[in-house]
């Protein structure tokens, strides 16, 4: 058990929580009203795994036995995990952090919760971005999200998730204004690969693309927004006409399409069917989805026209579903259900 406030504390079997790269979920079921409760924390007021677990059961007066820890990061075979975007905190010791506190932990990375998350989505939650042969999701399902961090994970009909840190890949510019957008990258990030992370992947990734456009010209029409995130601006740049708005929204449509069908043919065509859920902040912006379901450069960039596997992107269709707890769902589903 743990050692805090143990006088006030309430027992409890277990509890969830998804530790991301901005906030922290923490649920679980009440010992005393039987209620499932989720509780939301800032990641950055904490200095590591350790601390933000030792104080978020403080603060909501949980004793846990068992915890099952959804991690936006690596996760070894031994239950250590390292959180990419916090790369000062140290490495999480799942073993000896049980030990030390008389408990059960279950660690994984992120995109293996979404996983296990997307198997609880109902069929009226989903947004069909692209349709596929099938109309509606089949196994094998590949779950790609793009938030703070890119990521996916692959799921089966009985098989456990395979997750994948597939957003620290390379990606290769198409089009002439891609060739510009990496020629930028590269100049304000001299030495570092230009992962699709980097040029896409979450707050990070759009204001990256937003200072593209502001290089290039874009004005913003609209002070309203300025407050809101990188996302946001660039869609209501773009949605009011600026053409550099425009083509950096048109950039990331590419790249994110290239990204999706590259992981189609790398964990979907051997089965010969498949379908994919995007999840995460960005698609969760107000407008993203339309965009996606509506540009034709995502469309050509996914399907791929000219190559020889054509035929089978049309068939794979890409859904949209979930929340943004759904890595948390994912883990609190491993901690009710098993696997």
């Amino acid at each position: 058990m743990m050692d805090h406030d143990r006088p006030t504390s309430v027992d409890v079997a277990g509890a969830a929580l998804d530790i991301g790269a901005t906030n922290t979920r923490l649920k679980f079921v009440s010992g005393e009203s039987g209620d499932v409760v989720t509780t939301r924390f800032d990641t950055g007021d904490f200095a590591s795994i350790d601390h933000l677990l030792v104080a978020t059961l403080s603060h909501t007066r949980i004793d846990p036995t068992h915890l099952v820890l959804s991690v936006a990061g690596p996760v070894d075979s031994g239950g250590a995990a390292q959180m990419t975007n916090c790369p000062e905190w140290p490495v999480f010791r799942s073993v000896e952090f049980a030990r030390s506190h008389n408990l059960r932990v279950d660690v994984m990375n992120d995109m293996t919760a979404a996983a296990y998350g997307a198997r609880s989505v109902s069929r009226s939650a989903l947004r069909t971005v692209l349709a596929g042969a099938t109309q509606r999701p089949v196994f094998p399902l590949l779950v790609a999200s793009i938030g703070s961090g890119v990521g996916s994970a692959w799921i089966g009909v009985e098989e456990a998730p395979i997750c994948s840190e597939s957003g620290h890949v390379l990606w290769q510019p198409f089009t002439e204004p891609e060739f510009d957008y990496l020629t930028y990258l590269r100049q304000v990030n001299p030495g570092r690969p230009i992962s699709v992370e980097m040029a896409i992947g979450g707050a990070d990734g759009f204001s990256r693309l937003l200072r593209f456009a502001q290089h290039r010209g874009m004005i913003e029409q609209n002070t309203a927004v300025l407050d809101e995130p990188a996302p946001a601006r660039l869609l209501s740049a773009a949605g009011k006409g600026d053409e550099q708005a425009k083509l950096a929204l048109d950039i990331f449509l590419g790249i994110f399409g290239r990204y999706l069908r590259d992981l189609t043919l790398v964990d979907l065509i051997g089965h010969g069917q498949g379908s994919i859920l995007l999840t995460s902040g960005v698609i969760h912006t107000p407008g993203m989805l339309e965009h996606l379901s509506d540009s034709d450069v995502f469309q050509q960039a996914f399907w791929g026209e000219e190559s020889t596997h054509a035929r089978f992107m049309h068939r794979v269709g890409i859904f949209a579903g979930g929340d943004k707890e759904l890595a948390l769902q994912g883990a609190f589903s491993f901690l009710t259900d098993g696997w």
